[in-house]
């Protein structure tokens, strides 16, 4: 099976899995970063739909903006929203190393992928001392 994801991405992925896999506890008032749904994709439930709007490249680097969609469970209307795409090459292949959520709604994911991860990480750290 090919790799999809930068091996940096998949270090991070298998990291932050181990740390929500410790059971941690946050802070008192504060709320742990947690690993919940899709993580491909602004919105918890992923995309059903997808269309790549615009990348732009350069020797080892590309970023691609990519038009997303699903279904609103509540009412059926459509979703939409865009979010970033960033690729490294490793080898010759290109491969995503990090996802920017670009979706505007409240309880979509924010920022990048891979902060969310580090951030899963570093609260383990906290835990074990």
């Amino acid at each position: 099976m090919k790799q999809v994801l930068s091996s940096r991405l998949a270090t991070l992925l298998r990291e932050a899995s181990v740390a929500e896999g410790s059971n941690l506890k946050p802070a008192e008032g504060e709320a742990s970063p947690k690993i919940e749904g899709d993580l491909f994709t602004s919105l918890d439930q992923g995309a059903l739909s997808y269309k790549i709007l615009q990348c732009e490249s350069q020797k080892a680097s590309a970023t691609c903006m990519v038009e997303l969609g699903n279904i609103d469970d509540r009412d059926n209307s459509k979703l939409a929203w865009k979010d970033r795409v960033f690729l490294v090459r490793e080898g010759n292949r290109w491969v995503v190393d990090d996802i920017e959520y670009l979706g505007e709604r409240q309880f979509m994911h924010k920022g990048h992928l891979k902060d969310l991860l580090g951030k899963v990480i570093e609260e383990a750290k906290k835990e074990r001392g």
